[in-house]
């Protein structure tokens, strides 16, 4: 793990987006639709800038430590908040993990 997280990390494995979440960016955020669902979900903000970061940071440390270079929140509160935003795009079946 890095050391700028100071965090264990409540989700752990590899984070993908879900082969069922169709996303398109507009504006200043993204729209997502769950096609197994029909669930509509928009993400601005820090949520919009976690899920582009997906393709790139695909695990929950280094999402935090992206999240702290960008916003300079404390490693504290980058765990806090993304745990959130996670269980919430896994309960919608926008994301997924991958166990290691």
């Amino acid at each position: 793990m890095n050391d700028r997280t100071n965090i264990d990390s409540p989700i752990s494995g590899t984070l993908s987006v879900s082969e069922y979440a169709v996303a398109s960016e507009f504006g200043d955020g993204v729209s997502i639709m769950n096609l197994e669902t029909s669930a509509y979900y928009r993400l601005q903000g820090v949520a919009w800038f976690v899920w582009r970061e997906l393709a790139t940071a695909p695990t929950f440390e280094d999402l935090c430590v992206a999240i702290q270079d960008v916003y300079r929140v404390s490693p504290e509160i980058s765990a806090r908040d993304l745990e959130s935003l996670l269980r919430d795009l896994l309960h919608g079946g926008l994301i997924t993990v991958r166990h290691r």
